[in-house]
């Protein structure tokens, strides 16, 4: 997904990315922490490798400041808080999504790039996978 990620970010001047949370329901928060730790870790990775000057925030850069503004964010939907975390953070594209149980074992995870300042999709990628809770 990283790697799909970083072919669309391709055409775009140098960003700075964060990797935002997933909304989701009855996931297992090790989960959600794995796979955000994996998909920031291997975007920056891509985006090296191909020569790409996009700058990825780290996760515990966006948790602490979601945690310092959670009261100010209180009151929007899920992807209006990530816009604003996004502007917090000084990011010109916040990575998010949706992660859903699929049936068993089997998840999916829907991840757009969208334009902190215009709201717009500027790429993304579904991808299916199992993990054994």
């Amino acid at each position: 997904m990283a790697w799909e990620l970083s072919d669309q970010l391709e055409e775009y001047p140098p960003m700075v990315l964060a990797v935002g949370e997933l909304e989701s329901l009855n996931i297992p928060e090790s989960l959600q922490v794995s796979f955000r730790n994996s998909l920031g870790t291997r975007l920056a990775l891509a985006l090296k490798e191909t020569d790409q000057n996009h700058q990825v925030v780290t996760r515990d850069k966006v948790d602490q400041v979601y945690g310092e503004q959670s009261l100010a964010l209180t009151g929007l939907t899920f992807q209006e808080s990530q816009l604003k975390l996004g502007q917090i953070l000084g990011a010109d594209a916040i990575i998010t999504g949706t992660m859903i149980l699929l049936e068993g074992d089997l998840y999916r995870t829907s991840i757009q790039i969208i334009d902190t300042e215009s709201g717009v999709v500027l790429g993304g990628s579904t991808w299916d996978f199992w993990f054994d809770s």
